[in-house]
């Protein structure tokens, strides 16, 4: 007699997620310039995510942007907030004397304890000079920005803390823009000039200027070694950083997002000193050899084979990037056979995270999406009418469609140098949420 056995495998469970914003106590909106359509408006702010006051949950600090024209007499203009987590989703907004409720444009942070005296200190990246906070303990902060010698007055969006050096003590890089004010400067600051205003949210029409790593002397001070060290980056449109032994030789490399502009991949010599190989490696262009208008970056090993890998958002009609690392110092861009061309083709990607967010062992990746069409009813054609562009969950059936090992268990580790990575998310009021699960 013979006998037939079947096998039913489950589907593996939709994890569901609910917005539970409204009763937590958090009320915030990010605001941004409106009206003048630069390109300074269509970049929209970042949070954090941190335990500031070491009681083991974390807090919540939250960006916001401004606007070109001064503000009037008696007219408040937004504040970054900071909220303190109190436990059970429940948050309490301690802003006011905290020294972290910066007005100005901010564009993200980053955390980590610069001076070693056991309590995480912010990095913020602004349009115009940046802030380093010391944390004070009792969620109290001091801009000691101009004493440590760690301001950069240029438009700056990503930044990361690392020992680039290997002595131990946090050094800081600084991804910078472009130089918007220096060509406003060109037409005597007049955003509606005519040869100023048909290009105002063209990043190509910007000059990029210069990244810069500042060294941490040990002394609660930072000089400036971006020469020295080889890492400028000078003709890059910077926006996003990430920090991770990429090469996997025991020290510390960093990949520059770049938009419209060739990415940039720094491996570290040692002592400080570091290659640019990112073309050589293959992960400078897209599949096609092209320069995509990148900006978020998120690193790790997707496809469970013990290399880490890349993640990168870009513009619309360009699709995010996934590098996938085959070691030997080769890349390789992985999009098609990650299933992710098509469900990000149509958006216009901002920040991206990997994490499994299933708990079932591999990496899953989330892309905030927004848009910089001014136009609405071109935006609404282009963006909205695609149901897969509408808001919710996106699932892509062959994300790590590669041969790999099942046994190895994929890990997004916390660089050493980066207890906590800024996220640089949902930069419009209009974002969409898109996620990709690999199977």
């Amino acid at each position: 007699m013979k006998t037939l056995c079947m096998m039913l495998l489950a589907a593996p469970p939709q994890v569901q997620f609910t917005d539970v914003t409204e009763g937590t106590g958090v009320e915030f909106v990010s605001e941004g310039g409106v009206g003048n359509q630069l390109i300074v408006d269509t970049m929209g702010s970042g949070l954090g995510l941190v335990d500031l006051d070491g009681d083991g949950d974390l807090d919540l600090y939250l960006l916001t942007g401004s606007r070109v024209e001064p503000y009037e007499d008696g007219e408040a203009p937004p504040r970054n907030r900071l909220y303190r987590n109190d436990g059970e989703l429940r948050f309490t907004d301690v802003s006011a004397g905290s020294g972290m409720d910066l007005t100005g444009w901010s564009m993200g942070c980053a955390f980590a304890d610069y001076d070693a005296d056991g309590d995480l200190d912010a990095y913020l990246t602004r349009m115009g000079s940046n802030a380093l906070l010391r944390n004070e303990g009792g969620l109290r902060f001091v801009d000691v920005t101009a004493a440590a010698g760690a301001d950069d007055p240029r438009w700056s969006a990503g930044c990361s803390f690392f020992d680039a050096d290997g002595d131990g003590a946090l050094d800081l890089y600084v991804v910078n823009y472009v130089d918007f004010e220096g060509r406003l400067a060109r037409h005597g600051g007049d955003w509606n000039h005519e040869d100023f205003r048909q290009f105002r949210q063209l990043p190509h029409y910007f000059d990029p200027v210069p990244n810069t790593l500042l060294r941490n002397r040990g002394d609660g001070t930072f000089e400036d070694v971006t020469e020295e060290a080889g890492v400028a980056d000078s003709t890059g449109r910077g926006l996003g950083v990430v920090t991770c032994d990429l090469d996997q030789d025991g020290d510390q490399d960093f990949y520059v997002a770049n938009d419209t502009t060739a990415n940039s991949l720094f491996l570290n010599e040692g002592s400080g000193v570091f290659e640019e190989v990112g073309a050589e490696w293959m992960v400078a262009y897209n599949g096609s050899g092209k320069p995509e208008g990148s900006m978020g970056v998120a690193w790790g090993d997707v496809d469970a084979d013990g290399q880490w890998d890349l993640l990168v958002t870009n513009f619309d009609n360009e699709q995010n990037t996934l590098y996938r690392n085959a070691g030997y110092g080769y890349f390789e861009d992985g999009t098609g056979a990650a299933g992710l061309r098509e469900p990000t083709r149509e958006a216009v990607g901002w920040g991206v995270g990997l994490f499994d967010h299933d708990n079932d062992g591999d990496l899953d990746a989330f892309f905030a999406n927004g848009h910089v069409v001014t136009s609405v009813p071109l935006f609404m054609i282009r963006h909205l009418l695609p149901e897969s562009r509408l808001p919710g969950v996106l699932e892509s059936e062959h994300f790590g469609a590669w041969p790999r090992s099942r046994t190895a268990r994929p890990s997004v580790r916390a660089s050493r140098c980066e207890p906590v990575r800024a996220c640089r998310c949902a930069r419009c009021a209009r974002a969409t949420a898109t996620s990709a699960r690999i199977h």
